[in-house]
């Protein structure tokens, strides 16, 4: 319902639910700065409270003139990712929901590229959600924390890297089937796994659209940078570790 942020609910426990998800990033500093993500992820209710995803990847990208980065026009498969989602409080039954997601992934293409590279990553979100209006107007609040390891052609040593996040969004339903809601994050990036030394951080803010029909369903979100700062650089956007635009459209449908 929400987009880039996700609410608390899961998959009931025997229930198989595909989602077919398309990620795109445009704008670096520099000239030319595209990239798509695309993958199928099988989600999957294991328990009461307890739901488990696999994702298999795919990638894309053209990169011409941006600092810091090899120019490129390349894509294939890249890897697979595994997820495990705990439902603490259910919203059916508390004022809030709350589910903590814990993620892993292994890619052979690097993600800012799309060339040849070891890839390893992990996270960890906790998303909040409530009903502010009964079937009318609904909430939530994200809270997260990314790690990742690289390693290429490209890079003389292996990069850690980490970052954290806070998002929020609301979406009000304005006829049957149809939701439109309004997005805003903050991200800090780190050098290090740990949190090391603070590079910048970016601050995001776009619309939403939920439709759903039957049992089938279809979200489309777009963020845009309207604020950021580097560590070290320009101020007013941080182009160096965050994209200017950001774009996530999701389809599923349960089997």
């Amino acid at each position: 319902m929400f987009g880039f942020t996700v609410g608390s609910d899961i998959e009931e426990p025997g229930s198989i639910v595909p989602h077919f998800n398309t990620a795109a990033a445009f704008g670096r500093r520099g000239r030319l700065y595209s990239v798509i993500d695309q993958n199928f992820e099988l989600k999957y209710g294991l328990a009461p409270g307890i739901a488990v995803a696999a994702a298999f990847n795919g990638i894309a990208a053209r990169v011409r003139g941006v600092p810091g980065l090899p120019d490129t026009h390349s894509g294939g498969a890249s890897g697979v990712g595994l997820s495990a989602r705990f439902q603490i409080l259910d919203r059916q039954k508390s004022p809030i929901g709350l589910t903590l997601d814990i993620n892993g992934g292994y890619d052979s293409r690097d993600p800012g590229t799309a060339r040849a590279a070891t890839v390893w990553s992990g996270g960890v979100r906790a998303a909040f959600d409530s009903e502010l209006i009964y079937d009318r107007l609904f909430a939530a609040v994200n809270i997260g924390l990314d790690t990742q390891t690289r390693a290429s052609a490209d890079l003389p040593w292996s990069e850690r890297s980490s970052g954290t996040f806070v998002a929020a969004s609301v979406s009000a339903r304005l006829a049957p089937g149809v939701f439109v809601g309004l997005e805003a994050s903050y991200r800090r990036a780190y050098e290090g796994q740990a949190l090391g030394r603070f590079q910048g951080d970016a601050f995001y803010l776009g619309p939403s659209i939920y439709l759903t029909s039957g049992r089938s369903w279809l979200t489309l979100s777009v963020a845009t940078q309207i604020r950021g700062h580097e560590v070290g650089g320009a101020s007013g956007l941080n182009l160096r570790e965050f994209e200017r635009h950001r774009v996530l459209l999701v389809f599923g449908k349960p089997l």
